[in-house]
């Protein structure tokens, strides 16, 4: 990851908190003395603000927002950088089936019947196919699909799955790491035969009420998963 220079606050006399301290970092290291690291803007750290702003040709008034941060990122340690808000970064996602393609190169056919904002697609098109996870995962619910078994469970990524017309369930807590087998493709003959739905939730990366763009009669055309999460992380 890297660090979100759009969430990083603006930091001026007065100001306390860890940004504080890592700002101070990144001028002690620039000045090559060893001010203190407190988390607070004082009175004595203001003049080493302005000078290190002429000395960067960014306008001299002790305030340190996006310009003044944008310079001194050249001087903070990257243990300290990890500190700050980091920008997330596409998630490394595997297949539901092995040798399968990855759920980033799904796209979203229809909706999960009876479970807002969980679009979905389809895979495994045989019965008894071994579906695995795509990512470590945390089983939350089991859940039933009509046929099958089915089951809710949040990724590392905070992708939150529902696995459907499987052979078996989970109870909450269960962990799968990525690749293991989370279950078999149950006997069911809608949609065309056996396959393993999985719905995606982006809840957690996005923001409540959002969802990811998805068709909704089993038609393909919409963006990628993998595409969609490329455009807004």
């Amino acid at each position: 990851m890297t660090v979100d220079m759009k969430r990083l606050p603006t930091l001026r006399l007065g100001s306390t908190g860890k940004a504080v301290s890592i700002a101070k970092q990144g001028v002690n290291h620039w000045d090559a003395r060893k001010h203190n690291t407190t988390p607070f803007y004082g009175p004595f750290f203001l003049p080493l603000v302005k000078q290190f702003q002429k000395a960067n040709a960014i306008p001299a008034t002790g305030v340190i927002g996006p310009a003044t941060w944008a310079d001194l990122m050249r001087h903070i340690p990257a243990t300290s950088q990890a500190l700050l808000p980091q920008r997330p970064v596409v998630p490394n996602l595997g297949p539901v089936i092995s040798g399968g393609k990855s759920v980033l190169r799904h796209d979203l056919t229809h909706a999960t019947g009876g479970i807002p904002l969980y679009p979905a697609f389809d895979d495994a098109f045989y019965r008894g196919a071994l579906i695995i996870a795509p990512e470590d995962l945390l089983v939350t619910r089991p859940s039933s699909s009509r046929p099958g078994q089915a089951f809710y469970a949040t990724g590392t990524s905070t992708i939150r799955y529902w696995f459907g017309h499987l052979d078996r369930t989970h109870a909450a807590g269960v962990r799968f790491h990525k690749g293991q087998t989370v279950g078999r493709v149950a006997p069911n003959y809608i949609g065309g035969g056996p396959h393993v739905h999985v719905g995606v939730n982006v809840e957690l990366l996005w923001g409540k009420g959002r969802q990811l763009a998805h068709k909704t009669s089993y038609q393909h055309g919409a963006p990628t998963i993998g595409d969609q999460l490329s455009s807004t992380l």
